[in-house]
């Protein structure tokens, strides 16, 4: 029977003022080229309503529940095509509560330098709730897989 080992990477939250730094790469990259390890990249997607303090939406569109759906399935477009540069530029322009975004883009910068041919798929899109004011809450997620090719 084959062992397995777990290790955690905990990356700060990027709300708190922390900025990814893509040298922290470098001490996994020799673990993420090799085919026999599995990395779990996991994050929410957008966070809306007074309590995330991201109500920005409503000021635009009266569908925010449907226009909170477009913006994250760009953003995992974005993570699909894995731009690093575009998806820095989509959380500048957006603003988007993504609170893993740090992960998704050590994800990102990782696949950058990877030698092999992967792709990456939007499995699965879902909101805990369909937001319609600015006093509902609504957490989105998103279920995306990578996969060596």
């Amino acid at each position: 029977m084959k062992t397995a080992t777990f290790t955690a990477l905990h990356s700060p939250h990027p709300q708190k003022g922390h900025k990814n730094n893509p040298h922290i790469c470098n001490p996994i990259k020799k673990y993420f080229q090799d085919e026999g390890n599995l990395f779990l990249f996991s994050s929410d997607f957008c966070h809306y309503g007074r309590r995330f303090s991201f109500t920005n939406i409503l000021q635009k569109y009266s569908d925010t529940h449907i226009f909170k759906q477009n913006m994250d399935r760009d953003a995992a477009n974005i993570i699909s095509r894995h731009d690093i540069a575009g998806f820095i530029d989509y959380l500048n322009k957006t603003h988007n509560t993504i609170c893993g975004s740090n992960p998704i883009k050590m994800m990102l910068q990782l696949l950058q330098d990877f030698s092999g041919n992967v792709s990456t798929k939007l499995m699965h899109y879902s909101q805990s709730n369909q937001a319609r004011s600015t006093n509902d809450s609504s957490v989105s997620y998103a279920g995306m897989v990578s996969f060596i090719n």
